[in-house]
């Protein structure tokens, strides 16, 4: 089956380029993205999500895509995961870069969105049975690499 990908608000064939390779997300990491849970066909958790892209969009001084709301969110991930046949659980990424222009330095605060919708094979949460280790580094201090 056919899957696509929403850029910008027109769906593309999945295996379709569609970035530039003067993209600055690809040449600078000038991006942010963001990973939704669809379970049972719903996107879960939209409103934080969305929230989590203005707050990500503001730190990046990014201006986000004129119609860009939580509505707007909701309904684009609504759209294609029906396009793409994802009826149960599936996973959304959503990447917002800048648009192209400037070397280093961004020529405007604009930004375009990709946006993914693919269906997992296993239903409902799957929990690390083995659990997780967390480390956390803190000899390397801010004033120690201003100074190097």
């Amino acid at each position: 089956m056919k899957q696509y990908i929403d850029n910008n608000g027109e769906h593309v064939l999945a295996n379709e380029p569609v970035l530039r390779v003067d993209n600055r997300a690809f040449n600078y990491g000038d991006a942010l993205f963001e990973t939704i849970r669809i379970t049972n066909g719903e996107a879960q958790f939209v409103s934080e999500h969305f929230n989590r892209l203005l707050s990500g969009m503001k730190v990046l001084k990014l201006n986000p895509p004129g119609a860009f709301s939580e509505e707007f969110l909701g309904s684009v991930i609504k759209n294609l995961a029906q396009k793409n046949s994802v009826d149960k659980d599936g996973r959304v990424r959503i990447t917002f870069y800048r648009n192209t222009g400037g070397l280093f330095t961004p020529s405007d605060n604009d930004c375009a969105y990709l946006l993914s919708v693919t269906s997992l094979e296993e239903e409902g949460y799957v929990l690390n049975k083995k659990g997780i280790m967390a480390v956390s580094y803190t000899h390397l201090r801010a004033h120690e690499t201003r100074n190097n």
